[in-house]
């Protein structure tokens, strides 16, 4: 989850070089998460879904049928991923630079999950948004935020189940079904292992 292609502007990775990575074994399916753009659902193995900037932070949405527009207020951002029957993530919600997190916002947003962990981020960063998931009982999820060929597959998320959709995923996701996992230099963690 969470995976950008040249499609985003400041990404060099080509569908290729995801569909390479599938058959490596790297992953099993991924879900592309463009800047302020989206396209269509896609299908198994490569799932769209889009990464939008809003007045405070970026928000993820999946599952949405339409391209939401980018610049509106966080709030705004959710009611039009809802009103498409999606789901809205707040990725990196502490990301320490670029002011790309939700930050503190996201303690009280109407968000659906909050992306654990994000293999650009720091420990810190990914720990806080870890603790706030399990203080809001709300679903985890984790992505490498790839831009390079090389990062495809840096955080994960593992599921128990076969999913062939988009929608497959998103109700593993709101079931709180999708086990984080990040690889870093010392090592690979788990949930369990992090905290």
């Amino acid at each position: 989850m969470h995976v950008h292609t040249v499609n985003s502007g400041d990404s060099k990775i080509r569908i290729e070089d995801i569909h390479q990575k599938i058959n490596e074994g790297i992953v099993d399916c991924v879900v592309v998460t463009e800047h302020n753009l989206f396209e269509n659902e896609g299908r198994y193995p490569i799932f769209y879904g889009e990464e939008i900037k809003t007045t405070k932070g970026d928000i993820i949405a999946m599952g949405i049928s339409e391209q939401i527009q980018p610049y509106l207020s966080p709030e705004e951002t959710l009611d039009l991923i809802h009103e498409q029957g999606g789901i809205g993530i707040a990725p990196h919600p502490f990301y320490p630079f670029l002011k790309k997190g939700l930050d503190e916002l996201v303690k009280k947003l109407p968000i659906d999950a909050i992306e654990v962990f994000n293999s650009r981020n720091t420990k810190k960063a990914d720990r806080k948004a870890l603790e706030l998931a399990l203080a809001r009982n709300l679903p985890a999820t984790a992505g490498s935020d790839a831009h390079r060929k090389s990062e495809i597959g840096n955080a994960y998320v593992i599921v128990d189940y076969n999913v062939q959709s988009i929608d497959d995923l998103i109700k593993l996701i709101k079931k709180g079904k999708t086990a984080p996992v990040i690889k870093k230099r010392s090592g690979i963690y788990s949930i369990s292992r992090f905290l």
